[in-house]
């Protein structure tokens, strides 16, 4: 874990060197035929989705993440794999202004978070 705090705002970063997402999410039968860790990202952005099979209350942190940065224009980055995935604005949400692309390989999964001061 890391942070930084400046005159525009806080970053937080919180990464580990765990299997990552693609082959979490792959334990869950459901998302066996993921393709790659873009896929996984993209998946995982979706309120439900899980590497524990039949349990209705988990695979909501990500959404929840997002309805509370809502409104701070920020930036949130996933990196996991080879692929990173981008949510930026002042509306976070799961249908927000999001990118994926690919990146070198890493294992585990970084989130980085960005709340930028209001003007």
């Amino acid at each position: 874990a890391a942070y930084s705090s400046h005159s525009d705002g806080f970053e937080f970063v919180v990464a580990d060197a765990g299997i990552g997402v693609l082959e979490s999410l792959r334990q869950n039968p459901q998302f066996g035929d993921l393709s790659d860790s873009g896929a996984a990202l993209c998946t995982a952005m979706q309120d439900g989705v899980s590497s524990i099979v039949n349990q209705g209350n988990r695979g909501y942190g990500i959404g929840l993440l997002f309805r509370k940065l809502a409104g701070h224009g920020g930036d949130v980055r996933f990196r996991s794999g080879d692929h990173a995935l981008t949510v930026r604005g002042n509306s976070l949400s799961l249908n927000g202004n999001a990118e994926i692309a690919q990146r070198a390989a890493t294992p585990g999964l970084a989130v980085s978070i960005l709340c930028r001061r209001p003007h």
